[in-house]
């Protein structure tokens, strides 16, 4: 005698990837990668031109100068985003907006984020004091652990991003064993941030200008690929 699977399961299985939509819709028109590849080409930029911005004083104007450099650069991936998915992701994918199915996930996330920043905070100052050697190092571990992250999330998802995440990975290891005395070479008599060695200041560009090209392009031919493969809905006829 024949059996049939149950129905339910059928239904428990399309209500599952009706929940998951939002998350498969996260990069798929490449604008989660575009806004890391722009923050990274954006720090980039900031540190090489730390000495136009501060001026002679690099004192409280110069700080307000960077914050509003920051503050833009962000508004750019905010309403960039919010641009792309409106004209070009919306019209052909949908709207999907993640579900919250854990009303105190929210102050987890907020915890984790305070005791990351908390940490970094902890490192940047010890750096300052000059009693942690090894920073380039530390820089191209965090880079590594980005790609870790990328590999488990993105990649996770769509496979050939592993690829990006290796590309990446590979290069903040070779940031990582790069001598701290030719780092510093590439900053010799540049005006850098007190808290900052010249060595850690040249990983950083370094990693930061990796992290833009790498990520940026990525999106770039995802963006690409999304709209030519996907086409917007046809209107409802009346």
């Amino acid at each position: 005698m024949a059996t049939t699977k149950p129905v339910g399961n059928t239904e428990s299985k399309q209500i599952d990837e009706l929940l998951k939509r939002p998350a498969l819709y996260r990069n798929v028109d490449g604008t989660e990668e575009i806004n890391l590849g722009v923050m990274g080409l954006g720090v980039a930029a900031l540190l090489v031109l730390y000495p136009e911005f501060a001026g002679p004083t690099r004192g409280l104007a110069g700080a307000a100068v960077v914050y509003v450099f920051l503050a833009i650069l962000f508004a750019i991936m905010h309403f960039g985003t919010k641009a792309i998915k409106r004209r070009l992701t919306y019209p052909r994918t949908g709207f999907a907006e993640p579900r919250c199915t854990n009303s105190g996930g929210k102050w987890v996330v907020l915890g984790a984020i305070m005791v990351i920043s908390g940490l970094f905070s902890a490192l940047i100052a010890l750096m300052a004091l000059r009693r942690l050697s090894g920073g380039p190092a530390l820089v191209g571990c965090g880079g590594v652990l980005v790609a870790v992250a990328f590999a488990i999330g993105i990649g996770k998802r769509v496979p050939w991003k592993r690829w990006v995440a290796a590309i990446f990975g590979l290069g903040s290891m070779v940031i990582a064993f790069v001598p701290a005395g030719r780092l510093a070479s590439v900053f010799q008599g540049v005006p850098i941030p007190k808290m900052l060695s010249p060595s850690v200041a040249a990983a950083l560009f370094i990693e930061d200008a990796w992290m833009g090209v790498v990520f940026l392009t990525s999106g770039l031919i995802t963006l690409r690929q999304y709209i030519r493969s996907t086409r917007p809905a046809e209107p409802d006829s009346e």
